[in-house]
């Protein structure tokens, strides 16, 4: 949905491919796509339910199509960083907190989140949500916050932000975690539960993204959540059946394997290429 899309597609629609990276918002009802969006362009869908939405909104089933997803690789060496990448210091709810990148040091444990920080995101919602959760249970946890700092939110007791960080020690934060959190209701594919299953940690989802929910059933990797109540019911299991979070994790990394490795993503691109062509080619 952008304004490079709008005006280059028409110029090269029978030798492209369209990634509409597509969900449940307001602009992909706009007419412009309506008209931009016809059966003579070759597209590539994350996900199933990214195809159904397409035609939902679009009223097609497109000729030249292929659900493919994203090739998700995680360096070999992610394992050389032991225990958790914050220091102790960083618990006691200052505001701003930073985690220096060069001290991997034993601390409490974690579940992580890490994306936009913004109201689409529902990451405020979360927020509240766990300290609810919090103040009903006894589990010495803290909510991970990665990503942009909030410059109108603070720092509280449980709740840490770490900033921006390097790709390398995003994944030790992953690894390290208890589990990996995505609460946005608004996805098309989610490559950050994509990295926490290639790491076999198990993730819970925001239910309201069809997306994330379908995934997680497909893979058995992970739990979801549609409202307060069901997040604390979600937490609890999670936090209460360590055994079962580790199969959770597993179960994650062969989904993400048998889909989105190299070779799969590769293989079924070239498929949709060779498609593209020989459909375009009896024209």
């Amino acid at each position: 949905m952008y304004y490079t899309t709008v005006f280059a597609l028409p110029l090269v629609k029978n030798k492209s491919i369209c990634l509409p990276t597509l969900h449940e918002e307001i602009p992909a009802y706009f007419s412009i796509y309506k008209k931009l969006f016809t059966n003579e362009i070759t597209y590539c869908f994350n996900t199933p339910e990214e195809l159904k939405l397409f035609q939902k909104i679009y009223g097609f089933y497109p000729s030249k199509l292929s659900v493919i997803g994203m090739n998700i690789s995680i360096p070999n060496n992610v394992g050389e960083h032991r225990g958790s990448p914050l220091q102790p210091m960083d618990f006691v709810g200052a505001d701003h907190c930073v985690c220096p990148e060069n001290d991997i040091a034993e601390t409490a444990p974690y579940v992580l989140y890490i994306g936009r920080l913004d109201v689409g995101k529902k990451v405020y919602e979360l927020i509240d949500f766990f300290l609810e959760w919090k103040n009903k249970t006894v589990n010495d946890v803290c909510l991970l916050i990665m990503g942009a700092k909030p410059t109108n939110f603070h720092s509280k007791q449980d709740v840490v932000f770490t900033g921006y960080v390097s790709d390398t020690l995003k994944y030790s934060y992953i690894q390290n975690s208890l589990f990996l959190i995505n609460s946005s209701p608004l996805e098309s594919f989610s490559i950050v539960i994509m990295e926490a299953w290639s790491l076999k940690k198990a993730v819970l989802v925001n239910g309201d993204s069809i997306v994330l929910k379908r995934h997680c059933e497909r893979s058995q990797g992970g739990l979801y959540y549609t409202c307060q109540k069901s997040f604390f019911a979600t937490m609890n299991f999670l936090m209460d059946n360590p055994t079962i979070r580790e199969e959770m994790g597993k179960n994650g990394q062969k989904y993400v394997e048998m889909n989105y490795s190299e070779g799969v993503v590769q293989n079924k691109l070239f498929a949709l290429v060779d498609l593209s062509n020989s459909l375009s080619n009896s024209l």
